[in-house]
């Protein structure tokens, strides 16, 4: 039976980030805001590091803890739908593992969020070190969100590192467990077109260790979003001919204009996104074929 006392449910995915999530967790209970009206969901995506040592030293300091291990690395989208299955709180919050929130975050969103929408904020890139050049550490890829993200009709597409609505809302269509970053969150909001408010005041940090970091890492990160992205505008998207040839001119022209950057400048940050654009182009072209995980059932 559910307990009517929740009032929000924090919904967290975590895989292989202990050393981060320990900091966010902590960054939770250190929140202005009543610990018998939180509930932590954990869900771990069968993580092989101290995740779990890690979320059992906490269950001491939240009266209400819940911690879910996935059998088989199955994404985070498929996380955050086991979580909204089993949260008991009216507001469900997603945050990520490696975000730090301050202490006024949940009392701000609670008190500013309105039936029927959703309310995302800034997330602020915080790492322990800066990348070579002077885009690198405000690439996509580390998720630095200062101004709201919007599609081309100027809606605003919420965040899932902090994001907030009522449980209704996400019930009515739980996320794709088959897409990854940086679609999986206009997928969901084209198919449910809720009304998302962007608050400044909601900033949260995205906290990265020094290892995570490193260029080649963030290469292969950028690649594998980049291929994400062509293979969601040829598969999902159905794209016509006509559009098929317009991105692919701008990803070619963004690919070769970022390349120049990071060559004359030094700046890790082109290079990164160079490689991002033209793994949208051969996966637009079908170059690249995007390759299914297996996703297990917990129902």
């Amino acid at each position: 039976m559910r307990n009517k006392n929740f009032l929000v449910s924090i919904i967290i995915p975590t895989r292989n980030r202990g050393y981060i999530l320990k900091k966010t967790l902590n960054s939770l209970f250190n929140q202005d805001y009543p610990k018998d009206k939180m509930e932590i969901i954990i869900i771990d995506d069968a993580s092989k590091d101290n995740t779990s040592y890690i979320v059992n030293s906490f269950k001491s300091k939240f009266k209400y803890l819940s911690y879910l291990k996935n059998s088989v690395p199955s994404g985070a989208n498929f996380s955050r739908n086991r979580g909204i299955e089993v949260a008991n709180g009216e507001i469900l919050v997603f945050i990520d593992d490696d975000v730090i929130a301050p202490k006024n975050w949940l009392k701000k969103l609670t008190s500013f969020l309105k039936k029927k929408e959703v309310i995302t904020g800034p997330v602020i890139f915080k790492g322990e070190r800066y990348l070579l050049g002077k885009h690198g550490e405000f690439s996509s890829f580390l998720t630095h969100v200062e101004k709201p993200v919007r599609t081309a009709y100027g809606e605003i597409i919420p965040v899932f590192a902090n994001m907030g609505t009522y449980k209704e809302v996400l019930k009515s269509s739980l996320l794709d467990p088959v897409l990854r970053p940086p679609v999986e969150e206009i997928d969901w909001f084209l198919k449910v077109r809720p009304k998302v408010r962007f608050c400044e005041e909601l900033w949260v940090w995205h906290y990265k260790k020094r290892e995570e970091l490193k260029l080649s890492k963030l290469l292969k990160i950028a690649y594998k979003r980049g291929s994400e992205t062509g293979w969601y505008y040829r598969e999902r998207l159905k794209i016509n001919k006509k559009e098929k040839i317009k991105l692919c001119i701008r990803s070619l022209e963004t690919f070769f204009r970022s390349l120049l950057h990071s060559l004359l400048k030094e700046c890790t940050g082109g290079l990164i996104i160079a490689i991002s654009e033209i793994a949208v182009f051969l996966s637009i072209l079908g170059f690249i074929n995007f390759k299914k995980r297996k996703i297990e059932s917990w129902r």
